[in-house]
This record gives structure tokens, C-alpha cells and sequence, in this order.
């Protein structure tokens, strides 16, 4: 990681101003990878000003901060930074290109290149763990806070450790940021305990799933779902892997009623073991990992389409 760390340095040193950018529906290596390095920076360099940049607040709220609310001046004279996105139309907040540099620190497999400077390792278990391993290798203040947020990003993205891109990279980063004092406990309970209305709206999401004999298990959600148990779209989405954990499913999928974006039918969230859904993704207005991917659906005609494809996928797959 030196050159990239080198890379990294210089180009924060360069700056007055950083705004700090993420993909739309953030998840917690988003929020996490943001919010790490945004506490890093005011740690080490408390004479720039930084802030965090986006249009949602994505999930986990009680433990990462919001957002900040920033004028157009003030990212046109920045460095902004896009952590946890693998193009530039899933940043959300599409003023990072008011900026005067752009930096992008990515895990995901490589579509584009759209900022100035592009710190991308598509083997990293999440973009927390090339974070960590940036700090780790210049050696400054990383304080129990940022590591918290580091850590519980990596945590959450690999499945607690146990996706197929968890490499002992992931656990020396993991190693790196416990040794900064973290309250594991605290995250752990934090991440993965739920509200009694999370679990109650995760036993009408098993209800509701439909599973076809090649494999595939999916739920599609309506508003009327999932609005009673307060829950907003992302964080009824976010519980795809309440399908996770069965042997006979192949790929899962989550499909949640868009409510913000009018346009949209269905945003939803791919999942698999090993089928490779990423192509597939492209083709529906998403992306993302070869096992975890994001997609947007615009009527019930492409949802069909986008099922059947999956099902065609998992039949190829004999266990």
C-alpha cells in the first residue's frame, strides 16, 4: 500500500477544504469508510475544514453521525473523496464534480475511472479495510472513534467475516483497528442486535418470499410492507440476509417500493454465495460485487424479466 498511502497523503495535504462522498442507499462500509476518514482528518489535521457530503442518511444512524448540509461554494473549492462506489452515477450527491480535485478509494470491481485520483484494490473485503490499511501505514493518530467506524464498516461488509473476498489482509486490518482501543461489544450490539419491529417486519419478510426450484428466493416489499414497522426504504432493504443463511438458496434477492424517486418501481439487493450477479446487475440499472449487488427496477415488467435471469444463473449452479 505505499504508493497508495503516499498518493493518499499528498493529496489531503493539498487541501484547505474536503468534502467526503458516498454511494446512494449507504451501508455501513459506506457510511463507515466516510465517517472514518472524515474523524481521521480533523484528528490529525484540525486546521481543514471537512465535511460529509449526501442526500440520504443511510442506515445505522444512531451510530454514525448525518450528513452536514453544504453549500455549492464550498465543494467548488475542495478535495472531494468518494469512498464505496464503483461509478459515478451511484455517488450520491452529484456536486462532487463541482470540485477542484476528486479522489475515489473504491472496492468494488473496476467499471470507470471518474475522479482525478483512484486508490481501487477490488480484493479488499470492503473499502474500511483499505482505509485501515492506508492508516496503518502512515502512522498517525487513529483514535478509538475513527477505528469504531473503520472496523464496523468492515465488519458489516464482509458478513462478520465471513464472505469469500475475507482475506488475512481483511483480518490484519481488522487486527489494526482493535488494537486502537474499539468497544467491540458495543459495535457488535450496535450492527447486529435488532428493535422487536425489525423482527417483526423480517417474519412478514420471510411470509412473503417466494422461492423457485432452480434456486432463487426473493421477497418483493410494498411501502404498505414495510412503512408500518417504521422503517424506511434502505433499512427494509437492507434485510436481504434474513435469506442467507439457507443451504438450498442459491442467489436471494430483496425488492423494496421506491417511495423517493417516482420513476423507480423497485429498488432491490442481489445476494449469492458463489454465482457471479454483477453482469446481470449492469443490465438493470445497478452493480456493485460479484455476490452483492444493487439494482433499480422502473416497472414490473423488468422485475419479471430480472427473475428469470436470476433463475436461468442459479439452474447452471449444481451443488
Amino acid at each position: 500500500m505505499h504508493k497508495e498511502a503516499q498518493l493518499f497523503l499528498e493529496t489531503i495535504k493539498r487541501h484547505e477544504f474536503i468534502t467526503v462522498f458516498r454511494h446512494i442507499s449507504p451501508d455501513p462500509d459506506a457510511q463507515g469508510s466516510q465517517w472514518g476518514l472524515i474523524t481521521w482528518i480533523r484528528e490529525n489535521f484540525p486546521e481543514k475544514k471537512v465535511v460529509a457530503c449526501g442526500l440520504e442518511e443511510g442506515i445505522f444512524t444512531n451510530f454514525f453521525p448525518n450528513i452536514d448540509k453544504i453549500e455549492d461554494d464550498f465543494i467548488k473549492e475542495s478535495l472531494a473523496i468518494i469512498t464505496d462506489t464503483s461509478n459515478k452515477e451511484r455517488v450520491d450527491d452529484q456536486r462532487y464534480k463541482l470540485a477542484k480535485e476528486t479522489m475515489r478509494i473504491d472496492h468494488h470491481i473496476f467499471i470507470e475511472q471518474f475522479c482525478d485520483n483512484e486508490i481501487i484494490d477490488s480484493s479488499a473485503g470492503a473499502a474500511c479495510e483499505i482505509i485501515a490499511r492506508i492508516f496503518e501505514e502512515i502512522d498517525l493518530l487513529c483514535s478509538a472513534k475513527t477505528a469504531s467506524y473503520l472496523y464496523a464498516g468492515l465488519m458489516m461488509d464482509t458478513l462478520n467475516f465471513k464472505t469469500g473476498n475475507t482475506t488475512s489482509n481483511t483480518f490484519k486490518a481488522a487486527s489494526y483497528l482493535v488494537s486502537k482501543g474499539i468497544n467491540l461489544e458495543l459495535i457488535n450490539s450496535e450492527m447486529l442486535n435488532i428493535d422487536k419491529k425489525v423482527f417483526d417486519y423480517i417474519t412478514l419478510l420471510r411470509k412473503k418470499m417466494i422461492y423457485r426450484e432452480e434456486g432463487v428466493a426473493y421477497a418483493f416489499m410494498s411501502k404498505d410492507d414495510y412503512e408500518p414497522f417504521g422503517l424506511t426504504n434502505a433499512e427494509a432493504r437492507s434485510k436481504v440476509n434474513a435469506f442467507g443463511s439457507v443451504k438450498q438458496f442459491k442467489i436471494w434477492c430483496l425488492f423494496t417500493e421506491s417511495v423517493d424517486k417516482k420513476d423507480i418501481r423497485w429498488v432491490g439487493s442481489l445476494r449469492s454465495h458463489s454465482l457471479p450477479l454483477n453482469e446481470i446487475a449492469s443490465r438493470y440499472h445497478g452493480g456493485g460485487h460479484a455476490n452483492a449487488c444493487g439494482i433499480k427496477l422502473y416497472n414490473q415488467q423488468e422485475a419479471d424479466s430480472l427473475i428469470e435471469e436470476l433463475a436461468k444463473l442459479a439452474a447452471t449452479e449444481h451443488f
